[in-house]
């Protein structure tokens, strides 16, 4: 019975290992694939059969990515990004905080702050470029940037509100009776014990901002203001005399280095921050 019993956990380990392992090719091939093609010359990259092997240091495509500017559009990458990020998690902290321990809007605000996510964005988008061209915002990193702070703080709001909500009160009161006030509980003592949950809203609020296609598409109008998913658009469909693949998997791939590098740099914190309340005590 005993080795009947462990025949069949072995077979069940090896149908789940088998089914990770399929699951991880399924997703790690199509960046392996734009890193192969960003590193191979035009021509290998509509070889028949297919080359599964770089065949070029990927300096030619790296040279004529330059060649189109695209610095400027990582510059409006990390500009409207990280400016957006900062609001948001300001924001996100302050409110999330006081939702958490003082019962801000009773019931009403959170379920209004997460109602403002259950649209699609290309729901609004028109609105929002008519009151930002009243406004003078289009083809402005601020007004890019206050759409990104709009559209990402409903989800930092609740994350934040998650994390503070499992935070002990205790430890704040006692703050507060040795002479901090509110403000200084929560600078001194919540924000801190928050800081793994504060880091995982960080990396997730980041990654939305640099990755999204719609508001820049239609808030920035010259393309040096562009950041760079409607650049990457550009190179695959915009009037060029050609697709040139790839230049358009380097800059991909140039992409996505500055996310990947953050969240390996940070990935304790983000680890932490993503189990973060997820069981209580």
């Amino acid at each position: 019975m005993k080795s009947s019993t462990r025949i069949t956990r072995h077979a069940k380990n090896a149908i789940i290992g088998i089914a990770l392992a399929v699951f991880l090719l399924w997703t790690v091939f199509p960046l392996y694939w734009v890193v192969i093609t960003a590193f191979k010359d035009q021509t290998a990259v509509f070889q028949s059969p297919p080359l599964w092997w770089p065949n070029t240091d990927g300096v030619i495509a790296f040279g004529q990515l330059m060649a189109t500017g695209v610095i400027y559009n990582f510059q409006s990458s990390f500009i409207v990004s990280i400016s957006s990020t900062l609001a948001v998690v300001f924001i996100g902290a302050l409110t999330g905080y006081a939702i958490a321990r003082f019962k801000a809007g009773g019931n009403f605000l959170p379920l209004w702050i997460l109602s403002q996510r259950m649209l699609p964005p290309i729901a609004f988008i028109v609105p929002i470029f008519l009151m930002f061209s009243t406004l003078e915002l289009v083809d402005t990193y601020q007004g890019l940037a206050y759409a990104y702070t709009a559209f990402n703080l409903p989800y930092a709001v609740w994350m934040m509100k998650t994390f503070f909500e499992e935070l002990p009160v205790e430890m704040e009161e006692s703050a507060e009776v040795d002479g901090c006030g509110k403000l200084g509980a929560f600078a001194r003592i919540a924000l801190p014990l928050a800081a793994p949950g504060i880091v995982a809203t960080v990396i997730f609020v980041f990654i939305m901002a640099w990755n999204e296609f719609l508001f820049a598409l239609v808030l920035m109008r010259s393309v040096k203001m562009f950041t760079l998913p409607p650049t990457e658009y550009i190179f695959y469909y915009g009037p060029t005399s050609g697709v040139r693949y790839n230049v358009a998997s380097m800059q991909a791939l140039l992409a996505i280095l500055p996310v990947l590098a953050l969240s390996v740099y940070i990935q304790k914190y983000l680890v932490r921050g993503l189990t973060f309340g997820a069981v209580k005590g």
